[in-house]
């Protein structure tokens, strides 16, 4: 058991500032220590879970993908990319296109568009594109369509707009009416309004102003979805098949 002249020094110890914990009870400075180091490694020891659990190892994930009902990991190609020197492309049959424009939906399920593969700018249709590109694309096509069936519209309706305006424009009807106030007095009222055909040429001339509109913003609104796409690099594969004379290359599907 420790003396009052240990449990003295101790207290003025604490009173001093040289302990960082209080402890209960009186203890000696030596056994002040050893409990400290073993509070340390015990607290040192249940961290250690933690940090292995939470710690990032910074492995590459795999890219397994699956085309003619097989399964091929693309991990090896995307390492290769990453660092190609003094090594063979693995996967020689995959490729790696980088997206420059996106063509208006053609023949059907498929969709033309211009990359660029290994410094050269080819037309080709794909099969199946990656899911995080996918929701743009459609929405392009949309846009695309939309805005290719209002131009052709415009097209049309713009010459005889200019000459009904020509015929029209500035024509009007006019009227008069009389009123017999007192004294026998009478008036004469005389009204102008515009004919019929003119207020009907008035009224396609804002639809086409209207369609115009339409145009401007659906067309900004392309641009932005084409800037988003433009450079978008996709693994995939020729086919071999060729559709209209347009190669057809898969990015097959991923596996979960």
């Amino acid at each position: 058991m420790p003396n009052v002249s240990q449990a003295g020094q101790s207290r003025s110890s604490m009173q001093n500032g040289c302990d960082l914990l209080f402890w209960p009870g009186w203890v000696t400075e030596g056994e002040e220590r050893e409990t400290m180091k073993r509070f340390i490694a015990v607290a040192m020891m249940s961290m250690l879970p933690a940090l292995a659990f939470g710690q990032n190892t910074n492995e590459p994930q795999s890219d397994i993908r699956v085309i003619n009902s097989r399964k091929v990991d693309l991990l090896p190609l995307h390492q290769w990319y990453e660092n190609p020197e003094g090594r063979d492309r693995p996967l020689k049959h995959w490729m790696k296109l980088t997206l420059l424009d996106v063509k208006p939906v053609f023949a059907g399920s498929y969709l033309q568009c211009l990359v660029e593969i290994e410094n050269s700018r080819r037309e080709v249709l794909f099969k199946t594109l990656p899911s995080a590109l996918k929701e743009t694309v459609t929405r392009m096509q949309i846009v695309q369509t939309n805005l290719i069936t209002l131009q052709q519209e415009i097209a049309e309706a713009e010459p005889l707009v200019r000459r009904n305006e020509a015929q029209y424009e500035g024509s009007v009807v006019r009227s008069r009416s009389y009123e017999i106030g007192p004294g026998f007095n009478s008036r004469v009222y005389e009204y102008e309004r515009p004919t019929r055909r003119a207020v009907n040429a008035r009224l396609d001339r804002v639809a086409l102003e209207e369609k115009q509109q339409t145009v401007t913003r659906l067309q900004e609104e392309l641009d932005a979805l084409r800037q988003n796409t433009s450079g978008y690099t996709v693994f995939a594969m020729d086919t071999g098949r060729k559709f209209g004379g347009v190669p057809i290359w898969d990015t097959g599907l991923p596996a979960n």
